[in-house]
């Protein structure tokens, strides 16, 4: 008995590798969800320039550098672990969050995150009404399956072809729109907005229903309109998928999973967020013609420029000197040439143009005088 006890315990080494992995795995409530310097590498702190700015911003901003501003990043982590355990708290009681950003350069990484975490998105255009008139939105909704189904089914095959390739259209436009929230059964319990100056109209129904609002404020942006400002750039795209996969994260841990950002060490991020600037980095292009000229046309490498002196000055010497033999000197002699006939300047004929014959001229007779008028005596 004591000898299978002594094969069952495991040495203090495998014990002390066992908990720090279990440490790097398990997650602890005094550790940040995100530090500063994973912000400062992927450029939160850039605001907009000092000109376009709403003072409402004032108290988020730290300082101006060469006329942009900077934006304080001990309040943007306050700011973004506040939002952080709101979600959480929205998720824990069956609430749903609906990601919303329109900008082109953000559309992947709304749908992305909002697939990841098993929220809806709106990453093409907000459709007016999407949640103040939320049964049309419904009733459309159902009108796209629909034809989705009939498409599925080969019925649209059986129409004309000109009215099938009308709901066609329907189908494709509906889907651009309504893609992300085709699945929704009920209006969202928050909503995330990305710009909210440029959805504003999102933002002004999901106020006008008590929605929370979840945003990234410039300094461009007026926070008293969202419930949970999160102060960063909104512009540059390594800054919103940062904040956005932060924001996902909270819902991936609600729901039980492994965040991506959130509570990872500093080191292992900013080695990812280089990688992908790398990736993302645009080559060297060269421009055809015009590096082929620069690169191996003979005017413009010395290399050419010195084969090419050196072919002249061979050709006009009657031997070129080696190291190995000793200089010899030879007698130079100099033909003179001869001189040059004089030359005797011919004269240039000169083209004149032919003089027109002159017209005769008419004298003019002198005009007659008017008659004075006449006017008639009153009897």
């Amino acid at each position: 008995m004591s000898e299978q006890k002594k094969e069952g315990v495991l040495p203090a080494a495998v014990i002390a590798e066992t908990k720090d992995a279990m440490q790097e795995v398990v997650r602890s409530s005094t550790e940040p969800i995100i530090s500063m310097k994973k912000l400062a590498a992927a450029g939160v702190q850039y605001g907009h320039q000092m000109r376009k700015w709403n003072p409402k911003m004032a108290k988020f901003i730290y300082t101006s550098d060469r006329g942009i501003y900077i934006v304080d990043l001990k309040k943007t982590v306050t700011k973004i672990e506040e939002a952080y355990n709101k979600l959480k708290e929205i998720i824990t009681n069956k609430g749903t969050v609906l990601f919303v950003g329109t900008k082109k350069q953000i559309q992947s990484v709304i749908k992305e995150e909002a697939l990841r975490s098993g929220s809806f998105y709106i990453n093409t255009r907000w459709l007016g009404g999407t949640l103040t008139n939320f049964r049309t939105i419904l009733g459309r909704i159902r009108y796209l399956k629909d034809l989705e189904q009939q498409e599925a089914s080969g019925t649209l095959d059986l129409l004309a072809k000109k009215e099938a390739n009308g709901l066609r259209k329907i189908k494709d436009k509906l889907l651009k729109n309504l893609e992300g929230i085709k699945e929704i059964r009920g209006l969202p319990k928050a909503v995330f907005v990305v710009d909210p100056t440029i959805d504003h109209n999102a933002v002004a129904e999901a106020r006008k229903l008590n929605i929370p609002v979840f945003a990234i404020t410039d300094t461009n942006c007026d926070p008293d309109l969202v419930d949970y400002p999160i102060p960063g750039n909104d512009d540059a795209i390594g800054s919103v998928r940062l904040i956005v996969q932060t924001i996902a994260d909270a819902i991936v841990e609600a729901k039980g999973g492994v965040t991506v950002v959130a509570y990872t060490k500093d080191d292992e991020f900013i080695a990812k967020i280089a990688a992908l600037k790398e990736a993302t980095k645009p080559q060297d292009r060269s421009y055809g013609p015009r590096s082929d000229y620069r690169s191996h046309s003979s005017h413009g490498s010395s290399s050419s420029y010195q084969s090419r002196s050196y072919s002249n000055s061979s050709s006009t010497s009657t031997s070129a000197p080696t190291a190995s033999s000793t200089p010899t000197a030879q007698p130079v002699t100099v033909t003179p040439t001869p001189a040059a006939a004089p030359v005797v300047a011919q004269p240039v004929p000169v083209k004149t143009a032919p003089v027109a014959a002159a017209e005769p001229t008419v004298e003019k007779k002198p005009r007659a005088p008017r008659k004075p008028k006449i006017e008639a005596k009153e009897e």
